[in-house]
């Protein structure tokens, strides 16, 4: 049997996702407050509808960063892993991802954060790879663009 090697892009990849992994366990560890008591809130749109309502910048950063915090595993995941391209592939493991972050740290489960994470993973990994660079794109421009303007 050959042996795989892993290139410099996959290793680059897996160096972030450990790095990515440490900072959200540890952003949901000590993102608690004192006075934190573990709940489930299903409400879809609950953190939507609270930021809507109470016009807070503080809960406006938060969905935000929501988003923004997994948005990594969306194009990190498939530089590392070819099968991560696929849809199922992806939505499998940021669910494993979001559902082990909150159970983790035994934190209060809120559903509109899971859409939230969600939404980062699948909106980075569609943008990732439907705008993967062209081989002969300066090739190209050399051709077309004009410099005289």
């Amino acid at each position: 049997m050959g042996k795989k090697t892993l290139t410099k892009v996959q290793i680059i990849s897996a160096v972030l996702l450990c790095c990515w992994l440490i900072l959200v366990v540890g952003l949901t560890l000590l993102s608690r407050g004192s006075n934190f008591t573990g709940s489930l809130n299903i409400d879809f749109f609950s953190s939507y509808m609270s930021a809507w309502n109470n016009w807070s910048v503080s809960e406006l950063q938060l969905i935000i960063f929501n988003m923004l915090m997994f948005a990594p595993l969306g194009f990190l995941l498939p530089l590392l892993w070819k099968r991560a391209e696929k849809l199922w592939v992806i939505l499998t493991v940021s669910l494993d991802s979001v559902v082990m972050s909150h159970a983790y740290v035994f934190s209060s489960i809120i559903l509109s954060d899971f859409r939230q994470k969600f939404a980062g993973v699948l909106v980075v990994r569609q943008e990732f790879l439907t705008k993967k660079p062209t081989k002969f794109a300066g090739k190209a421009c050399a051709d077309t663009c004009d410099d005289t303007a």
